[in-house]
């Protein structure tokens, strides 16, 4: 295994949220799917996320993306997103900041055709990208990821340290467990984001164990079924 010395990186964040992108062409990375494609990234790469997502050149909330030649014919692109302790199948503000990467990196070579559609190759299915822009000439990046849906309701789990906690489970291209803040005994305003960190961390943790064995596993194996931060809160 060949771990590449220098890199070619660009730094990019959607309303803040951080991405570091890896640009395409560096990683051979070998497959003829894209799961089998991030399976070598771990097997073969996985130093590099660790060096990247991780202190001191990244942190706790740093998002990475690898570009890599996509499997599907129909794609303009293949990505691996990960971050500081892994690997997830979708990630909302990194197929934000590429759509921008895509269409910057298109007009490059085609000043006077700009495009606005693409097509991205990720673990969880294809994703549509398009791009608008307003009377101001600003641009806005939007994009229809794979089809959602409700994998189950009032689900109960006793979690350390928080008792037992009801919540809900639903998939939009990765799995969240969603509920409401003051499950977790987290007030409607005054919520500190240390705490809220620590409850999802905590629900995620005893979610991951249960998932391990539920039917969803088996059907979804290659996925890492739950995002490192896969908690949505409603301020209830």
């Amino acid at each position: 295994m060949m771990i590449p010395n220098n890199l070619n990186i660009l730094d990019m964040h959607a309303a803040g949220e951080p991405v570091r992108i890896i640009l395409p062409g560096q990683l051979p990375l070998k497959g003829m799917t894209i799961l089998e494609k991030r399976q070598d990234m771990k097997r073969r790469f996985d130093p590099l996320r660790t060096a990247l997502m991780q202190e001191p050149r990244g942190h706790a909330d740093m998002y990475g993306a690898v570009l890599t030649e996509p499997c599907d014919p129909r794609a303009d692109i293949g990505v691996l997103f990960m971050h500081h302790s892994g690997y997830s199948t979708m990630c909302g503000h990194a197929t934000i900041a590429l759509g921008r990467y895509l269409y910057d990196d298109h007009l490059k070579g085609h000043p006077d055709s700009p495009r606005r559609t693409f097509r991205i190759e990720c673990p969880c299915g294809p994703v549509e990208i398009r791009l608008t822009e307003d009377d101001t000439g600003e641009l806005a990046c939007a994009f229809d990821s794979v089809d959602c849906f409700v994998e189950g309701m009032g689900e109960i789990a006793e979690v350390e340290g928080l008792g037992q906690v009801t919540y809900d489970i639903a998939y939009g291209g990765a799995y969240y467990a969603i509920l409401p803040s003051s499950a977790l005994g987290l007030g409607r305003i005054d919520i500190h984001r240390i705490h809220m960190i620590d409850a999802a961390r905590r629900v995620k943790a005893r979610k991951l164990q249960a998932f391990r064995s539920y039917r969803v596993a088996k059907r979804r194996k290659c996925l890492s079924l739950l995002k490192a931060r896969s908690m949505a809160f409603r301020a209830l």
